[in-house]
């Protein structure tokens, strides 16, 4: 199981609080996120938001992908998932945009795909909101644009949304960014099929949510398609749709090229092999005086980012990795 949040861009998620004394300001955001990523939160969902749908469309607001980019250059293990709508943005220039988060956040950066969302708002920011079905086959091109300006060079495509002759995109990112994406529609649910490396939903009860995942898994498999991803992938442009999955824990950093993880197993100090395990993470987690000497630490969630003290306690234990695993540099370093 991983842990994420929802960064609070517009000062809070409560429409019956008026100050939840969550700033509006990118300082509160990177503390919030810089402690997240201590206590052992795997992910942060930035959402695409200009106008503020919580504390009323006059309140304030942070731009999402400004704020990934900064949030990807103060923190060292989160996955940064910012929301994206298609109606705002240009496929090509996105794709760039990504590659340069990938490149600041050394791989950690993910994308939500949403078709759209507010009238409201795409009529106060020029966006573009067409008819439902006909948002989702927009999205399908944005996507097939990214995924094609990442893996090919030059790249063109003509669509019947976009248009693009001959297009250099370099860098590359070093890891291909996750594609996220949602929907209950037929329409929604027949082009997320097709787009999206991993399928999200909004919850419901443990039924409900069996049946959307059983259904979502036959439409790829009706579709000849892999299934959808789950844990944390990294993936080279060129070189197949998957290098490895690591299912990390809690506090853990993905460390792509690590032999550990490419071989799917660990190697001890001397150089027996091991099990494979999460990321960084120990063979055996029953036994503290291993992990005491590896420099191992056991802390306990107690703590819900965003909420007052002692309100909605986690009662579960983590296990941090080693020192030398969260060093920036050195984490910085097995990316490259």
């Amino acid at each position: 199981m991983r842990f994420g949040y929802w960064t609070p861009l517009f000062g809070g998620w409560l429409r019956n609080v008026d100050n939840e004394h969550m700033p509006v300001t990118f300082d509160y955001v990177k503390r919030l996120a810089q402690r997240a990523e201590r206590i052992g939160f795997d992910l942060t969902l930035v959402p695409e938001l200009n106008l503020n749908d919580i504390k009323g469309t006059a309140a304030p607001s942070l731009e999402a992908w400004a704020l990934a980019a900064a949030i990807a250059a103060t923190t060292e293990r989160l996955e940064i998932m910012a929301a994206m709508r298609p109606g705002y943005h240009l496929p090509a220039v996105t794709a760039k945009q990504a590659a340069t988060i990938d490149d600041i956040s050394c791989g950690r950066f993910t994308f939500n795909v949403v078709s759209a969302w507010w009238a409201e708002e795409a009529k106060q920011y020029g966006g573009i909101f067409s008819e439902h079905d006909d948002r989702y086959k927009r999205t399908a091109e944005f996507v097939e644009v990214m995924k094609g300006l990442w893996r090919e060079t030059p790249y063109s495509f003509h669509g019947e949304y976009y248009d693009i002759e001959n297009s250099h995109l370099e860098p590359k990112p070093r890891v291909t960014p996750r594609i996220y994406a949602g929907g209950e529609s037929e329409a929604g649910k027949a082009a997320i099929t097709g787009y999206a490396d991993a399928y999200v939903t909004h919850g419901g009860t443990v039924e409900e949510l069996r049946t959307k995942i059983a259904e979502m898994k036959q439409r790829r498999v009706d579709a000849g398609l892999p299934p959808f991803e789950a844990g944390r992938a990294s993936r080279r442009p060129g070189r197949g749709r998957r290098a490895s999955v690591v299912f990390r824990r809690p506090g853990t950093r993905l460390c792509p090229s690590d032999e550990r993880h490419r071989s799917g197993g660990q190697r001890s100090r001397r150089g027996r092999s091991r099990a494979p395990s999460s990321a960084c993470g120990p063979r055996r987690p029953g036994r503290p005086a291993r992990r005491a000497r590896a420099g191992w630490t056991r802390q306990r969630l107690g703590y819900r980012p965003g909420r007052p003290s002692g309100a909605g306690r986690l009662r579960s234990t983590i296990v941090r990795a080693p020192k030398a695993c969260r060093t920036r540099r050195r984490a910085a370093s097995r990316c490259r």
